[in-house]
């Protein structure tokens, strides 16, 4: 596989910018004859020709991709929009600087401009004839402090689209665009970068990918949709001093801003509600007699409010006031918005403050007796003889804490080893175990009866099962009769020469497939004791393959025959390898249907077996082999521009964090602060969530417009969980 690398790059500006050009061709012919020297005249020659790229609408071919993606809804508060080009020359083609100015810069041309749903004051024009704002652009002033672009001909007409896009926002000292729009073009230039992806091959041009990528300057607002224009900055700058500043070009007291492409997209607010039946049971007994207004609500009668995920407080209280017409005061659904309010912002906060933590299988793992193995003690009426009455006995699902050996009982378990050799459990008793104490362990006598009644209840799968066993079973049958003296004198048997003993029918054999997967497992038998798997919480687990096998023989049992030795088939649909797991039961599950968990094996082979969802909030993950820390993040997508973000208990309030660029033993500079960790810096947005991009690269500790690119980079953030030993 080829070792592919990404090269940052300050620009790429291409040979030629867009404008006119004009090329004149002079000819000088020095002829002699004898001693004369004549020098003939030639007529000067001069072409004129265009260098045309995009000005006011852009093909969508040459948009490689934009981030957050348009129509995406995510946890976007801490993503700098970005955009792909495919053209890595195209931001360089134009310039931001006055027409007629004879200084360069590496400034780009264009600029994401971000404008929040809540901005009204923005006015969108669309399909607007060019000819009629031709003089908006054009400047014959030699002025380098005046902004503007040469005269627009009709020549340039002609080449130019006939219909344009634009922006208004309203210009002044104070208006949203001076706060939006960098300042100057030194701050303007760091938002725009060109990486190249090299295959590093002997021959790579077929493998090169050229991208200019632009960047945005300001963060999306929680709870809003957001749209981000790809704008036109073409001469909108002026000399100010050693520099240029941004003056804009205006019509009527507005600033105007061609648009050549746009996309929306919404970012999730912080504010995250969901009523469990705890969370409603919690409700009714803490304020029923403080506030009638919620006293005894049935939460569960209403689909639209229980157990469902809201992202934004309008949305939750207008679903409890639609259901039980419950009024937005302190005392109602100020109280009922505190109680149902998450503890995290995200899914990396939900994640990172689990409240029932990460933990194994277990009711108390440090118990030295059966509870730390997973089971719980359960009570049964005892129906024998002489003990009627109410006992109790151990039980253990599948999922243990650890792995469980039963070597010491009978090695060959739950086959049972017996003085006329190994023997497959006639019954559920047969499998019944007793802890030290001498209570009994139901545990693979319960697993027994329920493969038996599993499947019974599966008329396909016993039908085809008891009609195989049969015919395997008569055909084992007769192979041992005709070891016997005087097999020919038995005239009421089939003469056949070689009794046909078939393998398992495919629908049979994937039940006994789907059974080691816990497949049609009901989730009581799965979890006995809902402590074990607690709201909010993550637990890992070792499948017992005792426990399976168990069930596997009660499934076999079913369907009496003749007798014959099926041992050795039953031990093939046995469960084997080792194999280890987790359940998560949060509302991340329901709230982010497609996260992702990256696992850390012991040891090759590992793979994924089941990912399964047991419910609304309840996932199961089944591993062939064993782990040792997990990774929890959300779907990367790719690379994008933003920050790490999130909510600080100690100070009550939301930060925006960036790996610290200074060593430990350095004095951050003066406006950047560090986390106690001293591992992170803490950055602050303006009061319109504009990250100042002059104060990021320096909080960055950036030397250069590539090397600001890189470290502005973020990825999804990984809440990371190890098993301890």
């Amino acid at each position: 596989m080829a070792d592919n690398s990404i090269t940052f790059y300050d620009f790429h500006k291409p040979v030629l910018k867009d404008g006119v050009y004009s090329v004149s061709v002079t000819q000088n012919l020095e002829v002699k004859d004898g001693d004369a020297v004549k020098y003939p005249s030639f007529e000067s020659q001069s072409l004129s020709f265009h260098v045309t790229g995009p000005r006011f609408q852009l093909d969508t071919s040459l948009i490689q991709t934009n981030y957050p993606p348009t129509g995406g809804k995510g946890d976007y508060e801490a993503t700098l929009p970005s955009l792909v080009l495919t053209r890595s020359t195209l931001p360089w083609e134009r310039t931001p600087l006055p027409a007629k100015s004879k200084l360069s810069t590496n400034a780009p041309w264009l600029f994401l401009l971000l404008i929040d749903e809540s901005e009204t004051i923005v006015k969108e024009c669309n399909g607007v004839e060019l000819s009629t704002l031709a003089s908006l652009f054009d400047s014959e002033s030699s002025d380098p402090t005046k902004a503007g672009s040469p005269p627009l001909t009709q020549e340039d007409l002609s080449h130019l689209p006939g219909k344009i896009n634009y922006i208004e926002i309203p210009s002044g000292s104070d208006s949203l665009a001076t706060q939006l729009i960098p300042t100057t073009t030194d701050e303007l230039q760091y938002l725009s970068y060109a990486r190249i992806k090299d295959s590093n091959q002997r021959n790579p041009i077929d493998d090169i990918e050229e991208h200019a990528v632009l960047l945005c300057n300001r963060l999306p607002q929680k709870g809003h949709n957001s749209t981000v224009y790809l704008v036109s900055l073409e001469n909108q700058y002026v000399v100010n001093g050693d520099g240029f500043s941004f003056q804009g070009i205006q019509k009527d007291g507005n600033y105007i801003f061609p648009y050549l492409y746009k996309w929306q997209f919404h970012a999730f607010d912080e504010e995250l509600y969901y009523i469990s039946e705890a969370i409603a049971g919690r409700i009714n007994d803490s304020f029923a007699a403080a506030d009638p207004a919620i006293s005894n609500i049935d939460f569960s009668t209403n689909l639209s409010v229980y157990q469902k995920l809201f992202d934004t407080s309008e949305s939750f209280a207008k679903a409890l006031q639609q259901a039980f017409s419950i009024q937005k005061t302190e005392k109602s659904y100020g109280i009922i918005k505190h109680m149902a309010k998450m503890p995290g912002s995200t899914f990396h906060g939900l994640i990172s403050n689990l409240a029932g933590g990460f933990a194994p299988m277990a009711l108390d793992p440090t118990a030295s007796d059966t509870t730390g193995s997973g089971a719980a003690k359960l009570p049964y009426v005892n129906l024998h003889p002489g003990q009627e009455g109410t006992a109790s006995a151990w039980y253990r699902g599948p999922l243990a804490a650890g792995p469980i050996s039963l070597t010491g009982i009978d090695p060959n378990f739950p086959l049972l080893t017996t003085s006329s050799g190994v023997e497959i459990p006639k019954e559920p008793n047969d499998l019944i175990l007793s802890d030290p104490t001498g209570v009994e362990d139901a545990t693979y006598a319960a697993a027994y009866e329920l493969g038996r009644l599993t499947a019974l209840n599966d008329v396909d799968f016993s039908t085809e099962f008891f009609k195989w066993k049969s015919e395997t079973t008569m055909a084992m049958r007769l192979s041992a009769l005709k070891e016997q003296p005087g097999y020919k004198n038995l005239f009421n048997l089939p003469l056949t020469d070689s009794p046909q003993i078939t393998s398992l029918p495919d629908h049979v054999a994937s039940k006994f497939e789907n059974w080691r997967k816990l497949i049609g497992i009901p989730f009581r038998y799965l979890i006995p004791d809902l402590d074990l798997l607690p709201n909010e919480s993550i637990r890992f687990f070792h499948v017992d393959h005792n426990w399976v096998n168990a069930f596997i023989c009660g499934a076999f049992s079913i369907g009496h025959t003749v007798e014959a030795d099926l041992s050795s088939n039953l031990k093939q649909q046995f469960l084997a390898e080792t194999t280890t797991g987790f359940l998560i039961n949060s509302v991340a599950v329901s709230g982010w249907p497609d996260f992702m968990v990256d696992v850390y094996p012991h040891a090759d082979p590992f793979s994924l077996i089941r990912k399964d969802n047991l419910d609304l909030n309840i996932m199961l993950f089944l591993f062939s082999g064993s782990f040792y820390k997990l990774d929890f993040h959300l779907h990367p997508g790719k690379l994008h521009p933003g920050f790490l973000y999130e909510y600080n208990e100690s100070l009550q309030a939301s930060q925006f964090l960036k790996e610290s660029p200074f060593p430990t033993d350095q004095s951050a500079p003066e406006g950047v602060t560090r986390t106690e960790d001293k591992e992170h810096v803490i950055l602050t947005p303006s009061t319109e969530n504009v990250m100042s991009i002059t104060s990021l690269k320096t909080s960055l500790n950036a030397s250069s417009v590539a090397d600001f690119a890189a470290k502005i980079m973020e990825g999804s953030p990984a809440v990371v969980f190890n098993i301890s030993g």
